[in-house]
């Protein structure tokens, strides 16, 4: 519902997009921007498949078949969203999920469990009420208008907000919506010693580089500070000062005399994404200052 862009449902560009955001494109992911054909067709499979899989779901005949096809078929759009982005545990959490929809008969045949017992040692079939049934089909509707009300003009009634918020069901999932990201880069610290020399004490302490990394994933620590420094952070000097301060901090505690770190500057180079290629990397100092104390 929220990916109400063109370029998912008429340009077909959104997977090809998606790839070309390179904080979190993988090796593989970035390869296969050399078929943009291919990455078209995904886009509108990717797509179509997320808004009829889940009543695929719920489909009340040939329920066994459907239901596994449609697991599975889960399975790989997780796997895929996997290889080719950098997302975590994400599409591993996300496909573990889906384990309760698969059906009796496929847990069956996994476990080898025999249809000949007796009659005595057979387990009567579990059949839900007319009740659960009713309350399931609320709360999929609830669901469904929930995110409709996120997205268009469509409102719900405020006096049934109540049960979204009273059971963390309040969900938005704006993930690449309503289109893929338009803009990213990546950050060069530059520090001065006090012996004058130029390092980055974001890399380690190595030389200032200006450009583009060959992973620009791995330029950030790890996933919880490419999060952390990705949200336009680069934007807000109240977090940029801290962040300055815990990189004077982490430098010279272990240094002392010419080797300590007086200066800093944060620069974010901004790479906007165009409709053909991207943009020459924008140079943005985004906080500059001596080491901050305490």
């Amino acid at each position: 519902l929220h990916k109400s862009s063109p370029v998912w449902w008429e340009e077909g560009r959104a997977v090809y997009d998606v790839l070309r955001y390179d904080v979190l494109a993988t090796p593989l992911g970035q390869n296969l921007l050399c078929f943009p054909l291919f990455l078209k067709g995904l886009t509108h499979a990717v797509i179509g498949f997320e808004c009829i899989g889940p009543f695929l779901l719920f489909i009340p005949f040939f329920t066994s078949v459907v239901r596994t096809v449609t697991v599975f078929a889960f399975f790989c759009l997780q796997i895929g969203f996997g290889l080719s982005l950098h997302l975590q545990m994400f599409p591993w959490v996300s496909s573990v999920a889906m384990l309760p929809f698969l059906p009796t008969v496929f847990w069956d045949i996994c476990f080898k469990r025999s249809r000949k017992a007796s009659s005595s040692e057979r387990v009567p079939p579990l059949r839900s009420s007319g009740w659960t049934n009713a309350l399931v089909s609320f709360f999929l509707m609830y669901g469904f208008f929930w995110n409709l009300h996120n997205v268009e003009k469509f409102q719900m009634p405020t006096r049934l907000h109540w049960i979204a918020h009273a059971l963390a069901i309040d969900q938005y999932w704006g993930m690449f919506s309503p289109y893929p990201p338009r803009e990213d880069g990546w950050y060069v610290v530059q520090g001065r010693l006090k012996n004058g020399d130029q390092i980055d004490p974001f890399q380690g302490g190595n030389s200032v580089r200006w450009e583009k990394p060959p992973d620009v994933f791995k330029s950030y620590k790890s996933f919880r500070w490419r999060k952390y420094l990705f949200q336009k952070w680069w934007q807000d000097e109240k977090v940029l000062f801290y962040f300055a301060r815990y990189l004077c901090q982490d430098w010279n505690r272990h240094r002392k005399g010419e080797e300590v770190l007086e200066e800093i500057e944060i620069f974010f180079m901004l790479e906007e994404t165009l409709p053909e290629g991207e943009a020459p990397p924008e140079r943005i100092s985004a906080w500059k200052g001596s080491c901050p104390e305490g």
